[in-house]
């Protein structure tokens, strides 16, 4: 898997959309977010060390950040911003929904200078496999979510 395939386990494919939807960004979002990535087992984690925030811009003045860590045998999702991340994605939200929808590929957000990565890249490399995982739980995720508008 290449960075910019890595990169889309950040967000996974869209699905059919169901009327209880979850808002994209939300707090309910980022609640489920965390519980399914959190379904992925230890042994699928093994001792891979790393931290990848994202920032996603909503052109609205606010930045949305997350950071995906795997540490100890786990995974975990969290808001906010740090310090210590090894990769930041950044882009605008109509870019992450985009991708998330499966209406644009990272490649070519990438590309068209749409989205930017900063930091080690052979982190998404190296995890390309556990960032698939990722994006398999995403997937389930995207199935419920709702993108327009921003919750």
């Amino acid at each position: 898997m290449g960075s910019a395939s890595a990169v889309r386990a950040v967000f996974g494919p869209i699905a059919f959309v169901p009327m209880s939807a979850i808002g994209f960004l939300s707090d309910e979002w980022f609640d489920a977010y965390a519980d399914v990535v959190s379904e992925i087992a230890p042994s699928e984690v093994g001792d891979a060390r790393f931290v990848i925030e994202t920032a996603i811009d909503d052109g609205a003045g606010r930045v949305h950040r997350h950071r995906l860590v795997a540490r100890d045998g786990r995974l975990q999702v969290s808001r906010g911003e740090g310090d210590d991340a090894d990769v930041v994605i950044r882009q605008p939200l109509a870019v992450a929904t985009s991708i998330a929808r499966g209406e644009l590929s990272v490649q070519r957000a990438l590309l068209e200078g749409r989205m930017t990565i900063e930091g080690d890249v052979r982190v998404l490399l190296e995890q390309s496999d556990l960032l698939s995982l990722v994006a398999a739980k995403l997937a389930e995720l995207a199935a419920r979510t709702k993108f327009d508008p921003l919750s």
